[in-house]
């Protein structure tokens, strides 16, 4: 088992003959036991320490679960004089060893309930995590179907808008298309009306020029007739003339 936070183990094996107390290795193996939070994760007693202290808040570092009061010590060292002098009561034991190992077995089973509550308080907060995700899930899900059917409903009501305005559309791009026949037609009279006045103008034209031809001609034979009247007035003086010399009578 190794501590989540510096992934070093939690127990290592020392060599025979290293000191336990009273030296530096004490002090480092001491730092390195591993202590429990209430929430039941495991950390080296150094470790969560230092995660306390550079934290705003105790919060566990995998579950954030806050944590209040001193972290519960799994193990208790045991020095080797104290190691070897138990051995040596052991075969011969008083009141007092008694008192002492049943509190001991007091202690240890107690440490054991309190591990089996950890434990247990473990699986009813995955418990509750479960339910409460499992609610959250369920909420989600009635949202998205919400939203879905939100959703379906803005669509066919946009679908049947598009279709309002694409008839409206094709009406007015029927009405479009009769303005654009009257268009062309009206198009059409107006050239037609060009060509017929274009006609009428070139007809007027001639006719004018015609009719100028004509006062021409009606002005020389006016002219023509004025010089024939005044030639034949000027026979009949001389005519008159002559017959008053020779005295005929006619």
């Amino acid at each position: 088992m190794v501590c989540p936070i510096c992934h070093e183990p939690y127990f290592k094996t020392l060599p025979r003959g290293t000191p336990t107390r009273g030296s530096a290795s004490s002090t480092s193996g001491t730092a390195q036991r591993p202590v429990a939070l209430g929430c039941g994760h495991t950390y080296h007693k150094s470790c969560i320490e230092d995660w306390f202290e550079s934290s705003s808040m105790q919060r566990c570092p995998q579950c954030k679960v806050h944590h209040s009061g001193t972290p519960t010590v799994l193990f208790i060292d045991v020095d080797e004089e104290d190691y070897e002098a138990g051995k040596s009561t052991k075969s011969q034991p008083n009141a007092r060893s008694v008192v002492n190992n049943r509190r001991d077995s007091a202690d240890v089973r107690q440490l054991a309930r309190d591990i089996n509550k950890m434990h247990f308080n473990d699986e009813a907060r995955d418990y509750h995590i479960m339910c409460e995700l499992a609610r959250r899930n369920q909420a989600l899900e009635d949202t998205n179907m919400g939203l879905e059917e939100g959703l379906e409903e803005a669509l066919r009501a946009l679908h049947d808008e598009m279709e309002a305005r694409g008839n409206e559309f094709d009406e007015l791009e029927d009405e479009l298309e009769g303005q654009r026949r009257l268009q062309r037609r009206t198009n059409t009279l107006l050239q037609e009306s060009n060509d017929s006045l274009r006609r009428e103008k070139e007809h007027t034209a001639r006719l004018e020029s015609r009719l100028e031809a004509v006062n021409a001609q009606a002005t020389c034979l006016r002219d023509n007739n004025f010089n024939l009247r005044q030639a034949l007035e000027a026979k009949s003086k001389e005519l008159r003339k002559y017959q008053e010399q020779h005295g005929y009578m006619f």
